[in-house]
């Protein structure tokens, strides 16, 4: 609950992805608990923190906090659906039945689509001044072809108001670049998400793309590779598996037990931080606003979109052949949520609350939060 967030990242989108095996190989770590970035995540590890999806079974690893949903069930990829996707999904006859847990409406805020938390609850759990990473098994097979061990996977994450008003859409996404590693892929290695443009469908209802030149889903698992050295010593970068100064190769798939990925999303961590100061104002201050009014959203899928079906495919459905790399394929893959610090939790200016406080009683913030891309 207090993770620190390691140097090397590349932007998907509004997110930024770290590779915990790469940063810890980056520093000269081993992968092991000797490594700052190690993070276990077998049941009996994360049953007191708050998970998204699972494919564990029993209490309390799939049963979160009071005005969360629970934890949804992740499919094995051996047998049944190879494609998981918060709600659910029936296609052409094919159900992908990974329902909301508990149904809709629960509590404020809670949708039949997506995993869902009441914001009061959600930042009491994740502690005063502090922001959402979420982690991510990678537990593709590691037998066969190395394409085997990768997995497409997309998300989004929203915050709504009062009158399920939208103040902010990000996404985890490809941006219709090669489905490939960073720097190869969509991803920007130390890239900057407000620059950030999505040029698909936007807002809350957007869903992923893919076509013959590019997709929206991000390739996780797999490779990657650093030069040598570290970064004190100027090397230990994160280049192309292709590059000649690549000097060591990285496996990503790390298996049920520790994670393979941290992902935040600094301008989800900067609203949720400003939305945290506003409930905290003095009663009778006209900014104030009641947290328990809010809702965090998450849209996950990883797995071959059966969705995605287009003439000559080279990347996802239409074709068994277009689903190697990308379906579930050996099970237990999960997502959970930490806490994490950074100076940009810290509380707002009152001039900066008063101003925020009067956008979202207009309705207008929503609007500017959610910015050209979404």
């Amino acid at each position: 609950m207090n993770f620190q967030l390691p140097q090397l990242y590349a932007a998907y989108g509004d997110g930024f992805s770290f590779g915990l095996a790469v940063s810890c190989s980056q520093f000269g770590f081993q992968n092991n608990s000797s490594c700052p970035w190690y993070v276990e995540s077998s049941p009996g590890q994360i049953d007191q923190l708050t998970v998204g999806a699972t494919g564990a079974s029993g209490v309390p690893i799939t049963t979160n906090f009071a005005n969360m949903d629970n934890a949804y069930s992740t499919p094995s990829g051996r047998s049944g659906s190879t494609f998981f996707r918060t709600g659910g999904l029936t296609y052409l006859g094919t159900a992908y039945p990974e329902t909301d847990p508990g149904g809709a409406g629960q509590f404020t805020g809670d949708r039949a689509d997506s995993w869902d938390a009441r914001l009061d609850a959600f930042q009491n759990y994740l502690g005063q001044s502090k922001a959402p990473v979420f982690f991510f098994n990678n537990n593709q097979t590691n037998s066969g072809a190395s394409s085997d061990q990768t997995l497409a996977i997309w998300a989004k994450v929203w915050i709504t108001g009062p009158g399920d008003t939208v103040l902010g859409v990000f996404d985890f996404t490809n941006n219709m670049g090669d489905y490939r590693s960073a720097p190869d892929g969509g991803g920007v290695v130390f890239g900057d998400p407000t620059a950030y443009t999505s040029t698909g469908l936007t807002g809350v209802n957007a869903n992923p793309r893919a076509d013959a030149t590019g997709t929206d889903y991000v390739l996780a698992g797999g490779q990657n590779c650093l030069t040598a050295g570290t970064p004190l010593t100027g090397g230990g970068m994160l280049v192309s598996c292709d590059d000649p100064l690549a000097d060591r190769t990285i496996n990503n798939n790390l298996g049920a037990n520790q994670a393979a990925y941290a992902v935040v999303f600094p301008e989800l961590s900067a609203l949720m931080a400003q939305l945290n100061a506003l409930s905290n104002l003095p009663v009778g201050d006209p900014n104030r606003i009641n947290l328990s009014d809010y809702a965090l959203h998450a849209d996950f899928r990883m797995g071959c979109d059966p969705t995605l079906t287009f003439s000559g495919d080279s990347l996802f459905a239409g074709a068994t052949a277009g689903c190697t790399g990308k379906d579930l394929n050996s099970g237990y893959e999960q997502i959970f949520i930490g806490a994490y610090r950074t100076p940009g939790n810290q509380t707002p200016e009152p001039e900066t609350l008063a101003l925020l406080g009067l956008a979202i009683a207009g309705i207008g913030f929503a609007r500017r939060s959610i910015r050209k891309q979404h």
